[in-house]
């Protein structure tokens, strides 16, 4: 690819053995700036990078993948959603690179939209990243790939039991197939609908550090 997605990008506070990268992906409708504000919570020992998405969507947002609510079901563009896996997949290549750390020190995290296409990385590039943060996601079940051993890997999966948009049993269906993917993830649930609760975010900066205290 010759061009790249637009993203912000803080590198850690110190360059040393104990650096590592976060790449933070938003959800349908937002931009780079939502995740980004987060920065300044998350550990320095971090460079952070937050990507916009490639699809323009309602009233100046941004989408990974068009959807359609119908009365049955949801209907997800499987093209755009592919498209924008191979997207991803190149800037976390590229971004690690620039922040010149080792693949098992990067995160790939996100909310909503972005916690599905991050889930979707992790199945189907589990080298590229040593972890992910899953807000309030979902699986992505047409770009899953068959479930094969991918071993132990530290992976947070964060989901509202009210969540209105993405219902629980969504959330607790992507614990499901991690396991089945032998990756044995950190699953949470809070009293939240779907959003980042003070409580939720601060379990996401100690998971983080401790990911790194531990890698």
């Amino acid at each position: 690819m010759s061009e790249r997605l637009f993203r912000l990008f803080r590198p850690a506070h110190n360059l040393s053995n104990d650096t590592g990268l976060v790449v933070l992906l938003h959800g349908i409708g937002s931009n780079e700036e939502d995740l980004f504000s987060l920065a300044g919570s998350i550990d320095p020992r971090f460079a952070v990078a937050a990507i916009r998405a490639p699809y323009p969507y309602a009233m100046g947002g941004y989408a990974w993948f068009s959807i359609e609510w119908t009365s049955t079901s949801l209907i997800r563009d499987v093209e755009q959603g592919r498209s924008s896996l191979t997207w991803i997949t190149e800037e976390v290549r590229l971004l690690t690179e620039e922040a010149g750390v080792p693949p098992e020190r990067v995160v790939i995290g996100g909310f909503s939209q972005g916690a599905i296409m991050s889930l979707t990385l992790l199945l189907n590039q589990p080298d590229l990243v040593g972890g992910a943060l899953l807000m309030s996601g979902a699986v992505f079940p047409e770009l899953a790939p068959t479930p094969r051993h991918i071993g132990p890997k530290p992976v947070l999966v964060q989901h509202g039991v009210f969540d209105p948009i993405l219902n629980v049993e969504l959330g607790r269906e992507v614990k499901a197939v991690l396991d089945q993917f032998g990756i044995e993830p950190d699953y949470r649930e809070y009293r939240m609908a779907h959003e980042v609760s003070w409580e939720s975010l601060q379990d996401a900066r100690a998971w983080l550090a401790a990911f790194l205290d531990r890698s």
